[in-house]
């Protein structure tokens, strides 16, 4: 096995580790706790989906967008709970709702853009995420915040790997070494961003 699969196969076991951690309680969790647990149980089911056509060599481009999208509109939600300000809370549903909207009408103009890497999909989803996670980095300097270590996570993790898959269509001409050394920073990138997303439960949750 190589080092790049042993770190995607450990990256995969501690984002399973911390659904079933904070699967714990839940029913009696706030809902902000419970939009934080779907998002992490949407992007394990995403990953094996993806390892599985990936073992029967088939395509798996096109999961990419589930994973992006998804990921979009759960963490918008998980902000928007966390937001306190009404002004901020009304940025954040106009901005959301434009981002989703150019990439509908972006994928109804090009259909053809479901089986490759979208860039703009990319920029714009993460992007606006780091957005939210910036803001509320300000929020927390302000007043006592709540999920600052996923909110951490989220924030290194999206900023930094916007720009590697921002190179996906390059990865399948490009130089074996780069996209290798890429793809292994990515997948080291998730791995500290489920390390925070346990040292949150550890942290906050572990007693309660």
């Amino acid at each position: 096995m190589s080092l790049l699969n042993f770190l995607i196969h450990l990256g995969n076991i501690i984002l399973f580790i911390n659904v079933i951690l904070y699967s714990i309680k839940l029913s009696s969790r706030t809902k902000i706790f419970k939009i934080l647990w779907f998002y992490f149980l949407c992007m394990l089911i995403i990953q094996c989906l993806t390892i599985n056509l990936q073992i029967q060599r088939a395509n798996n481009l096109y999961l990419s967008h589930y994973y992006f999208i998804l990921q979009f509109i759960i963490l918008s939600l998980f902000y928007l709970k966390l937001f306190k300000s009404k002004k901020q809370k009304n940025t954040l549903k106009i901005i959301s709702t434009a981002v989703l909207a150019i990439t509908v009408i972006q994928y109804l103009n090009t259909p053809s853009l479901y089986y490759k890497f979208n860039l703009l999909e990319i920029v714009l989803t993460s992007l606006t995420i780091v957005s939210f996670s910036v803001i509320h980095f300000y929020n927390s300097l302000i007043e006592k915040t709540e999920y600052i270590y996923v909110n951490s996570g989220v924030f290194i993790y999206l900023i930094s790997s916007t720009l590697i898959f921002c190179s996906g269509n390059f990865f399948k001409e490009g130089p074996s070494n780069l996209k290798n050394i890429l793809w292994l920073l990515n997948t080291l990138l998730f791995i500290v961003y489920q390390i925070l997303v346990f040292f949150e439960w550890y942290k906050n949750y572990r007693k309660t």
